[in-house]
């Protein structure tokens, strides 16, 4: 076997590899031998047939398999020889199988960079001190208690604001109806009403009575094609809800599981602190992950870049289109998205790696039990038997990818843990 290597990028090379014509011939002839054990040629028995008939009808089959085996066997003699640790599929090219039995072919492929990690312990973070102040509270106590707010229907008044109603709903933009006529739906009677003017001109209203409202479509109206337009709503009032919000106390609180106000306001107070904390958390988390990729200056393979970005492209033109953007005008962003995510991209790309190196460095593992109890989460997101899931992660292949994350996490979670934390305003944590 002959070779040559090509440094095409700092993470990316490549091998021109030349098979001598006794290793093609050798392996040519072993190919025979397998086929002729059970080729059916007529006129012969088989294991019986001569070579220029297997030739002629199995030859390109032979070849193909030859070339196939030779290919694979030489790419990895020739990484074990440069100490190569290839990542992902080589992309093969120029392969030529000549009359004498000269096997030619190239082959690139991403290596691992080299990562000189440095000053990855130690580390200055900042952390802020945000507190649970009291509106915060009284705030998640209210939407609570908007959650929980009762409708009951009422006779024999018009329409007021606060009121909800149970409506059928057309909308007309010159003079042509959007969408489907809407039945049944209910439609609250607020003065922060997403509609500028809808509510007002539905007050007063009575059960079976019909308006037409004209109002102007919001700018992030879901239909991107619409918005700002002047829109008529034709609505047959057909129902009117009261509002009723139930009283902070303790009846409301065991409604809710809690034995009573001060039990309720000690457990909201609780997951806002957690929430805050969790936030603080991923700062920090981001802090040290930013200080380690800027200490440490090496390339990714370009390749790998490009494939993040074109799934981070293809998410935004997603978001976009259920945004209602037409699909013309998101490809006509492609550029723009291009040029934005690409740094996301790469930043991605260098995050995975530098983790990956310093787990290997600590010998910072996941277990088994780390994986189960993951997909024992997934499994309650989706309402799913944890059985279900991890079945469908195995047929897959994403069980790697489960692995990764928590090993990511956890490297992340030592960089925290090893580094000096200033608190704002003062304190050393």
């Amino acid at each position: 076997m002959k070779k040559k290597i090509k440094h095409i990028e700092e993470c990316r090379k490549a091998f021109e590899i030349e098979i001598q014509p006794a290793e093609v011939t050798k392996r040519l002839n072993e190919c025979y031998d397998k086929i002729r054990k059970v080729a059916a040629v007529p006129g012969f028995r088989v294991g019986k047939a001569p070579r220029d008939l297997l030739e002629r009808h199995y030859g390109e089959r032979a070849r193909r398999e030859v070339v196939e085996e030779l290919i694979a066997d030489s790419y990895h003699t020739a990484l074990g020889e440069e100490g190569f640790e290839p990542l992902g599929q080589p992309q093969l090219s120029d392969i030529k199988l000549d009359d004498s039995n000269v096997l030619f072919f190239k082959v690139e492929f991403n290596i691992r960079p080299t990562i000189a990690l440095k000053g990855y312990k130690g580390l200055t973070l900042t952390k802020k001190k945000i507190g649970v102040k009291d509106e915060d509270v009284e705030k998640s106590l209210k939407a609570l208690q908007e959650l929980n707010t009762k409708y009951k229907n009422v006779e024999g008044r018009a329409v007021r604001m606060g009121d909800c109603i149970v409506c059928d709903s057309e909308i007309f933009i010159d003079g042509k109806l959007l969408g489907k006529k809407r039945e049944n739906a209910w439609m609250p009677v607020d003065e922060k009403s997403y509609l500028p003017g809808l509510s007002e001109r539905l007050v007063g209203g009575a059960a079976g009575e019909e308006r037409d409202v004209e109002t102007t479509l919001p700018d992030d109206f879901s239909n991107k094609a619409y918005a700002g337009k002047k829109a008529l709503y034709k609505i047959r009032i057909k129902e009117i809800k009261e509002k009723t919000l139930p009283n902070i106390d303790d009846e409301f609180s065991k409604d809710l599981g809690y034995n009573d106000v001060a039990d309720l306001r000690g457990a909201v107070q609780k997951i806002l602190e957690d929430q805050i904390e969790g936030q603080l958390k991923g700062d920090l988390e981001n802090q040290a992950i930013g200080h380690v990729l800027k200490a440490a200056g090496f390339s990714v393979p370009a390749s790998l870049v490009s494939k993040q970005l074109e799934y981070l492209v293809d998410e935004e033109k997603g978001a976009l289109l259920k945004r209602g953007l037409k699909e013309e005008d998101v490809k006509a962003r492609q550029d723009e998205l291009t040029g934005r995510l690409r740094p996301v991209a790469e930043k991605q790309v260098r995050t995975i790696f530098i983790l990956d190196e310093i787990a290997e460095k600590e010998k910072i593992g996941v277990s088994q039990d780390e994986i189960d109890e993951a997909l024992e989460a997934v499994a309650r997101r989706y309402n799913q038997s944890k059985a279900k899931i991890e079945k469908y992660y195995k047929e897959n292949d994403l069980i790697a990818n489960v692995r990764a994350e928590i090993r990511h996490r956890k490297v992340a979670e030592f960089l925290v843990k090893e580094a000096t934390i200033i608190v704002e305003e003062g304190g050393t944590k």
